[in-house]
């Protein structure tokens, strides 16, 4: 995955204890910080979208 350059970004566990209707509402809510968050990302890199949004949208680093 480093090697191909992309920014991924996981859902954390607390997700998928959610429903459908709950995940879309809150992913809607993350996106413009993923998308803002991956534009300035280089290379191979992997970060994990906790499911508490905050004031300051937070991403924690995934090991490659």
């Amino acid at each position: 995955m480093r090697r191909s350059g992309l920014t991924v970004f996981f859902l954390d566990k607390q997700w998928s204890k959610r429903k459908y209707w709950e995940k879309a509402h809150n992913l809607v809510r993350w996106w413009p910080a993923i998308m803002d968050h991956a534009e300035h990302m280089t290379g191979g890199s992997a970060f994990k979208v906790r499911w508490n949004h905050g004031a300051v949208a937070k991403f924690e680093q995934v090991q490659l």
